[in-house]
């Protein structure tokens, strides 16, 4: 009864640099302002969904780019999570930051990342076979595209699912926005006002028409309003649901393009 009581939830931090220029931070330039800002740091920009495994087939795992450049006083913690109940076991890599001032940052990006992990969790059914696999159900969440600004900051990441004898890989995205001005998340409505069912129609279709890929292979959420957003230079990119069979669909967007549904704060991205 203990054992239930607990869920079997055994929660692990285990800090680990990655090369994320998190040594020799210079103190001298321990402050947002002085960061290279306006700057968008990204891997390939397409993905890398496909890889070949140790016996020359193909994977539909997907290979995270750990060497992402970062500026300086930004790295990633690792944080592992694991439920015995579900044989699940989910790996986050969280970015953090060594620069005064971050603190709020650290703390509500770990917040959301682990408040996400016992979202999914609820739709992991307990385990009650016999195999011997452990785990069963894997879930990693990793980099794709980091922006900074003086005003924000936006973490792209994929989130990688798979359960065990399953015949691919799952993927979905994933962005953590913070307003570096305010130290608070960013959410959808802060960003955008879509007052009605029209505005939402026409906001989708805009969308759509910014689409990058092939538009017939996106499932688009449902309401258009919890679709994922993040902030690149220049512009805002709109992330549909992922397909493992389609790659990387996005939609980039100028605010000019979205100005009647953004708010005013909103309008001088750079």
């Amino acid at each position: 009864m203990k054992r239930l009581f607990f869920g079997f939830l055994i929660a692990t931090a285990i800090i680990t640099c990655c090369n994320m220029n998190c040594k020799n931070v210079n103190n001298n330039n321990n402050n947002v302002s002085k960061l290279d800002t306006s700057s968008t740091y990204s891997d390939t920009g397409t993905g890398k969904i496909f890889k070949p495994t140790n016996k020359g087939k193909e994977s539909t795992d997907y290979t995270f780019d750990l060497k992402i450049k970062l500026p300086k006083g930004f790295y990633f913690d690792t944080i592992v999570i694991k439920d015995s109940i579900r044989r699940a076991e989910y790996e986050l890599y969280c970015l953090q930051s060594s620069l005064p001032g971050m603190v709020k940052f650290n703390r509500a990006i770990r917040k959301e990342l682990v408040k996400n992990v016992k979202k999914d969790m609820q739709y992991v059914d307990p385990y009650n076979g016999d195999e011997v696999i452990d785990p069963i159900y894997n879930y990693e969440l990793g980099p794709f595209e980091f922006y900074i600004s003086d005003k924000l900051l936006s973490l792209c990441c994929i989130i990688d699912t798979y359960t065990w004898g399953g015949n691919h890989h799952n993927y979905s995205w994933y962005t953590f926005n913070f307003n570096l001005m305010t130290n608070t998340i960013i959410r959808f409505k802060d960003v955008f006002k879509l007052k009605n069912s029209k505005d939402l129609a026409t906001f989708a279709e805009i969308i759509k028409r910014h689409q990058q890929g092939d538009s017939g292979c996106t499932d688009w959420e449902s309401p258009i309003d919890s679709v994922d957003f993040s902030f690149v230079k220049k512009g805002i990119c709109i992330n549909p649901e992922l397909s493992w069979a389609c790659g990387m669909q996005r939609a980039f967007l100028t605010p000019d393009s979205l100005k009647r549904f953004m708010n005013n704060e909103w309008w001088d991205l750079k």
